[in-house]
């Protein structure tokens, strides 16, 4: 901006510029995400959604808010670009930036959720008892039914259980049940059920 003044008597002032010039700008910024590079499937390793705000304005971006847990973001939400998840659980990432003009994006929901399991699951077996010894009577009333012989249970406190395998291996001779017989082979055999 440039700017004189001119008096009653005419006198008029040399022109002068203004030290700072006067910026508008009336755009909200833009953000966009990565998380369909990452993928809604299950994930064993913390990931990093990487959140990418751009300003056409011209003012520039001032910052970028998020939340992880599906609530809306405001301006006391977590600040930043790099989103580090790393504890087990399903992520919904929601964002806006703001721009040094105080344009305000609208909230987003990031397309993909985020889901991390990093541990595994846990598998027991409750009968036949450990090292127990068993006679015909004892293992026909030994706790399964009479088409289970051998049961246990198994559990995942995030993902939940996607299969279950058994071996058997007979020691006396070393072989391996197949489901229908004994062989040298190892066999990896699927109970019925996913938790018991």
């Amino acid at each position: 901006i440039r700017y004189f003044s001119v008096d009653a008597a005419g006198n008029t002032e040399v022109v002068t510029t203004a030290a700072n010039p006067v910026r508008i700008d009336r755009s909200a910024p833009t953000t966009t995400d990565n998380t369909a590079s990452i993928g809604s499937a299950w994930k064993t390793t913390a990931q990093t959604v990487t959140l990418n705000p751009a300003d056409t304005g011209g003012s520039g971006v001032a910052a970028t808010y998020y939340t992880t847990d599906g609530t809306t973001p405001t301006t006391g939400s977590a600040q930043g670009t790099s989103v580090a998840l790393t504890a087990p659980g399903t992520y919904t990432i929601k964002y806006f930036t703001v721009d040094a003009a105080g344009n305000a994006e609208a909230v987003k929901t990031a397309g993909t959720s985020i889901r991390i399991d990093p541990n595994a699951p846990n598998a027991a077996i409750t009968v036949p008892a450990n090292n127990a010894s068993y006679n015909a009577s004892r293992w026909s009333s030994a706790g399964c039914s009479s088409s289970n012989r051998i049961c246990g249970t198994a559990s995942d406190a995030t993902s939940g259980i996607s299969t279950v395998r058994v071996n058997v291996k007979r020691n006396t001779d070393n072989l391996y049940w197949t489901g229908s017989t004994w062989s040298a082979t190892p066999t990896q055999l699927t109970p019925t059920g996913t938790t018991s």
